[in-house]
């Protein structure tokens, strides 16, 4: 008699555990995502397991069913307390503007100690044309980072009378760097960036926002309106670039280079030169080497 009557009264409990379940997800169907929401009080109860990031103690008061926790380092996820599933997880939101971040369950203007989130954010205001470093086109003092995950603005502005210098890729006084900006507006549409004329931009509208930018084969060479060709963006020996010849852009004559001379401020050349015999130009060392 006892036995059968433990029996049933485990039978009671989880029944009752079921039904409180049931009636925490018909209470709190407005806060599930799309996918269950539609779902009947049983294939939930089928469909769906306790959440790792909803880790609340479960609520001593029937009416606390619902809690905010961070689903990574810019989303905020509604937790719902789902009976003897424990916490499952409901709808997701987004945080964007002045709080970026997700930080202890609420959008906040900083990262999470705990989620190991960078306080960098892509900007997509800018078209990445590759991995690596990109001048601003309407400010010298502001360059773009371009990454996998997008272009990130740096600024030289917290150094004194600094610009951007696309050629060494750092921040420099602004004596050493002639720096001039580019505009859409009414502007033809392709145009050489001033600072960094191995780049240059295509105007698609009258926003710089939405120029295109495209760079030559390499820093030594410039873009003419037509075609990129050998120029004198900084001293020293160069590959000859050949973009007509047969062996493709690196130039199809190894043994010739071209030669830039600083003379005060200005720079001399391009000057065509040649090794000697069967020399080659190695441009790493930027002379000319013989086996």
């Amino acid at each position: 008699m006892a036995r059968n009557y433990h029996r049933r009264l485990a039978l009671a409990v989880a029944l009752m555990s079921a039904l409180l379940a049931v009636q925490a997800f018909d209470l709190q169907r407005s806060l599930l995502p799309p996918e269950l929401a539609g779902l009947s009080a049983a294939e939930l109860l089928a469909a769906v397991t306790a959440d790792p990031d909803c880790t609340f103690a479960n609520p001593t008061d029937a009416t606390v069913r619902k809690e905010t926790a961070c689903a990574g380092c810019t989303v905020v996820k509604t937790c719902v307390y789902a009976g003897s599933i424990g916490w499952i997880a409901g709808k997701n939101s987004s945080c964007s503007g002045g709080t970026p971040w997700c930080n202890d369950g609420a959008c906040s203007a900083t990262p999470s100690p705990t989620l190991n989130c960078n306080s960098a954010k892509a900007d997509d205001t800018f078209q990445c044309p590759s991995n690596g470093y990109w001048p601003n086109l309407a400010s010298c003092n502001k360059y773009w980072m371009c990454t996998s995950a997008g272009a990130f603005a740096g600024d030289c502005s917290g150094y004194n009378n600094a610009v951007y210098d696309p050629l060494t890729t750092l921040c420099v006084p602004k004596s050493q760097v002639t720096c001039s900006t580019i505009s859409c507006k009414n502007a033809p549409a392709y145009q050489v960036v001033p600072s960094a004329p191995w780049l240059y931009a295509v105007c698609t509208s009258d926003n710089l926002a939405d120029a295109v930018v495209l760079k030559c084969e390499n820093q030594n060479q410039r873009y003419n309106g037509t075609n990129c060709v050998n120029a004198c963006n900084q001293a020293g020996r160069f590959p000859l670039w050949a973009p007509d010849s047969a062996a493709g852009a690196a130039g199809a004559d190894t043994g010739s280079y071209f030669e830039c001379v600083a003379n005060g401020n200005e720079l001399i050349g391009p000057t065509v030169g040649k090794c000697p015999g069967k020399g080659t130009f190695d441009s790493a060392t930027s002379r000319c080497t013989f086996t």
